[in-house]
C-alpha cells in the first residue's frame, strides 16, 4: 500500500478518527524506538563487555579501558560535526521545537541522538 492509497482511505474517515489513528500510528513508533534503543544497547554491551569479561582480569581491564575511550571518541565526533544540536538532554530542544517550529525535529539529530546514545550508554 503506497502513501496515496493511504491518504485516500483515510479521507472517508472523521477527522477526530484520522487524529486518532496518527496519535496511535505515533505511539507505536514511539514504542518501537525505545524497544530498539534497549536492542541495540545490550547488544553492543554483549559484544564488548560481555567478552572481554570471558578473559583474563588485565585483557578486561585494557579492553574496557580502550573500548570507553574510543566509544567517547566516537560520541564527541558525532555530536561535534555530525549533529552538534544533538547535544545535551534534548528536552529544551523539544520545548522549543513544540512552540517555535510547530513540533518539527530534525531528522539528523534524532538519528545522532539515538546513535550516540545506545554507543555512550553501552560503551560504559
Amino acid at each position: 500500500m503506497d502513501k496515496s492509497s493511504i491518504a485516500e482511505s483515510t479521507q472517508s474517515l472523521s477527522e477526530n478518527a484520522r487524529a486518532l489513528i496518527q496519535k496511535a500510528a505515533l505511539g507505536v513508533a514511539a514504542a518501537l524506538s525505545a524497544v530498539a534503543f534497549l536492542f541495540c544497547t545490550n547488544f553492543l554491551f554483549a559484544k564488548t563487555y560481555l567478552v572481554f569479561a570471558m578473559r583474563s582480569r588485565a585483557f578486561f581491564l585494557v579492553s574496557s579501558f580502550i573500548v570507553i575511550m574510543g566509544f567517547s571518541v566516537i560520541v564527541a565526533l558525532l555530536l561535534r560535526y555530525v549533529a552538534p544540536d544533538a547535544a545535551g538532554s534534548g528536552i529544551p530542544q523539544l520545548k522549543t521545537a513544540y512552540w517555535k517550529e510547530m513540533g518539527y525535529v530534525d531528522i539528523r539529530g534524532v538519528v545522532v541522538k539515538f546513535i550516540s546514545g545506545v554507543v555512550s550508554i553501552a560503551g560504559g
